[in-house]
């Protein structure tokens, strides 16, 4: 999968800035805030949606401006999204796509940025972001069935709100149809979050051992908040303490996963280096799934990356990225990056949002 240009309206830094892109190699550089990450988001829009940057499409839009697209084309598929006080429009080969889940995931994205370190060691939220967002690529159903089970969480701690008594509560005949439709939901998407998470632990392991080469045997282990087993009993089992706390306490809305090596938390022990060596194996370990299971090569995004990379890194990031993998990188100096690695691209000079370009063969 390659895309083949870019054009941006009313985002950010840009009024408009169309770019045709390089089949392999695209970097961007030019000094903070210039409008460098600004690009990288938009295709990732165009994979997801919505930025990884920030949750509110108001940051996005140009101020005076009444919405902000983006678009773009690959060999074989159009995409455009636009952004307005209204909400977000999608289009797919021009024509209008009613819901937003026929749209995300069909252009495979793979984003690297500095802030991957806090899926690694920052709060479990996070890391249910990152399975609810890369569940997508795995089957698009889940995405509705997340939005079926949000919305079945909703109408249960609603329910627990408004029962008066915990006796009462356990009579209700409303609050069991939900326990019991909540428990189903919270299953198939367990299923799939446990399916997907093991998958990509066969790839982290050999891919952060050829990184590192340091003895360490990272894999990904899932932690959900309830077992597998009658999903419905142990949300019955549990009514006494939701009772009390007002909330729904088991379910996906609390799962997280962990990164061991053998049995231990591999970043507890960790250093700066493994961490960021790991974080790169995670994505790496994603690139190869999609390969594999999706049948698609992903666009790599490289956000600010290198700096952050010693020559090493610099070298094993890449050669697992082969010749076929669309490239975007980001670095306020060219020079940060090793010239071998500098072969068959095209560099974006950016300043205040204006763009030139050389392109070397």
């Amino acid at each position: 999968m390659q895309l083949k240009d870019l054009t941006l309206k009313h985002m950010r830094i840009y009024e408009e800035v169309s770019l045709t892109l390089h089949p392999r190699l695209n970097v961007f550089t030019g000094n903070n805030a210039q409008g460098k990450t600004t690009v990288l988001e938009s295709i990732y829009m165009l994979s997801y949606t919505r930025s990884h940057r920030t949750t509110s499409d108001k940051e996005i839009i140009q101020q005076a401006k009444p919405f902000a697209k983006v678009t773009g084309t690959t060999t074989n598929q159009s995409y455009e999204l636009v952004m307005s006080p209204a909400g977000k429009t999608v289009k797919l080969n021009g024509g209008s796509v009613d819901k937003l889940s026929a749209f995300v995931g069909d252009l495979s994205v793979v984003m690297f940025a500095p802030e991957d370190l806090d899926l690694l060691k920052g709060p479990p939220k996070l890391r249910r972001q990152f399975l609810n967002m890369q569940g997508t690529h795995q089957d698009r159903s889940l995405m509705g069935e997340l939005s079926r089970y949000q919305t079945l969480l909703k109408d249960r701690n609603h329910r627990i709100k408004q029962v008066s008594t915990l006796e009462a509560l356990k009579n209700d005949g409303l609050f069991q149809i939900l326990t019991q439709r909540l428990a189903y939901s919270a299953e198939t998407i367990m299923m799939k979050r446990k399916q997907f998470l093991t998958q990509l632990s066969t790839r982290l392991t050999p891919i952060y051992q050829s990184i590192a080469n340091d003895g360490l045997t990272p894999t990904i282990q899932y932690v959900p908040s309830m077992n597998f087993y009658d999903y419905a009993e142990q949300l019955r089992d549990s009514i006494d303490r939701d009772f009390h706390t007002k909330t729904t306490n088991l379910g996906i809305h609390r799962d997280d996963f962990v990164i061991n090596h053998i049995t231990e938390d591999f970043t507890l022990h960790a250093s700066q280096g493994q961490m960021r060596t790991l974080a790169i194996a995670l994505k790496l370990a994603l690139v190869a799934w999609m390969k594999e299971f999706k049948k698609v090569i992903p666009l790599v995004l490289l956000d600010d990356v290198f700096s952050e990379l010693d020559a090493n890194r610099q070298n094993a990031l890449l050669t697992h990225l082969d010749a076929e993998t669309q490239v975007f990188i980001t670095t306020t100096d060219l020079n940060l990056i090793k010239r071998e690695n500098l072969e068959n691209y095209s560099h974006f000079s950016i300043n205040q949002g204006k763009v030139q370009v050389s392109t070397y063969e």
